[in-house]
């Protein structure tokens, strides 16, 4: 027992050597270390962060709107209007970016009345209704936009009626006549790029659902006419073609010239024979043939 008491006194003992000769190194070292200090910025220089922030995000909303109003020139509304919201939630009216912020409500606005229109066109009038309500609320000064949205709200609620009372306007005959709508278009726009042959296959199209259907029947009528006056121009145009290799083949080529001098410093006999035979042969002129009055077989 006293010689366990022993081991534990000269284990404390060294452990107190030993953190008395470690302290004053540990101490020394730890009034060495420089802590560093934060660098305080002045007045000018925050200023300067604060007008390089928003030149960047100036320049930023600049090319973003600019895109929108590239796709919405382009009729991509749908694109455009997401590119317009997405300034219009990083802005305000309050702040340097209040421009900004009118500009995107502008262009959302704008965006919603041309899907408007565009559902009014295929016969969706509700549907454009709310639209064009959306669009007044985002752009409540623009009193245009208040009066076309008072008027599509009305016709939306014509043609509401229209349709509670009608018994013979069935869902499955609106569907077929906003097809129709869209198929007329597509073959009007077909027409106008000179694809006649997909053009008419949307009239036959409409006619399959609606064998009736004036319209459809008459845009054929000038859809055909159309074409004949286009084969009919093919037509001439590969006839004149040919005839002109025709004749550029039966002209004979351009006689060879002698110098009647150089024959007569030669001195060979008959050298003045051969150049009045020359001149005589290049004096013939054979006539033209000409086959415009004639159809190609009868030439």
């Amino acid at each position: 027992m006293p010689i366990f008491c022993l081991a534990i006194v000269l284990a404390l003992s060294s452990t107190l050597i030993a953190a008395e000769a470690t302290t004053p190194s540990d101490q020394e070292s730890a009034e060495n270390t420089v802590v560093p200090t934060p660098r305080l910025l002045t007045s000018d220089q925050i200023m300067q962060k604060e007008i390089d922030r928003r030149r960047e995000t100036a320049f930023r909303w600049n090319e973003v709107l600019d895109l929108a109003e590239r796709l919405y020139q382009a009729g991509e509304w749908k694109h455009a209007e997401s590119k317009f919201r997405l300034i219009l939630n990083e802005t305000d009216g309050q702040s340097f970016s209040s421009g900004y912020h009118q500009r995107s409500r502008i262009g959302v606005a704008k965006c919603l009345v041309a899907e408007a229109m565009a559902m009014k066109e295929e016969g969706k009038i509700g549907e454009a209704a709310i639209l064009i309500k959306q669009a007044e609320n985002i752009d409540p000064q623009n009193r245009a936009l208040a009066k076309q949205s008072a008027v599509l709200s009305e016709e939306s609620d014509k043609a509401s009626d229209r349709l509670n009372k009608n018994p013979a306007l069935t869902e499955d005959l609106i569907s077929k006549t906003s097809e129709i709508k869209k198929l007329l278009a597509m073959s009007d726009q077909l027409t106008e790029t000179g694809q006649y042959r997909l053009a008419r296959e949307r009239l036959d199209d409409v006619i399959r659902i609606d064998p009736y259907n004036r319209a459809a029947r008459a845009k054929i009528e000038v859809l055909e006419k159309k074409r004949l006056l286009a084969a009919d121009s093919r037509f001439r145009a590969s006839r004149e073609k040919a005839l002109a290799e025709v004749t550029e083949a039966w002209l004979p080529p351009p006689p060879a010239k002698v110098d009647a001098k150089r024959l007569r410093s030669s001195g060979t006999a008959g050298s003045s024979n051969v150049a009045e035979i020359l001149k005589t042969l290049s004096s013939i002129t054979i006539p033209e043939l000409v086959f415009n009055d004639k159809p190609i077989r009868e030439a």
